[in-house]
């Protein structure tokens, strides 16, 4: 379970919005930033592993 705490003014402006499960969203937006995050690291993974693939110039 996480908390998430929010000011007097923002909670106000929620409860304007009383039809959307604010639970859920704050929900999606960590499977969004995991998500980024996650594909941040398979890219410097794979460019990890293509630095490691090539050859060293001859003579060098």
């Amino acid at each position: 379970m996480i908390v998430v705490r929010v000011d007097e003014g923002l909670k106000e402006r929620m409860e304007k919005f009383a039809h959307i499960n604010w639970s859920e969203v704050v929900r999606a937006a960590i499977r969004r930033v995991l998500e980024e995050e996650e594909g941040r690291n398979l890219a410097k993974a794979v460019l990890i592993n293509e630095r490691l693939r090539r050859k060293p110039p001859e003579g060098g």
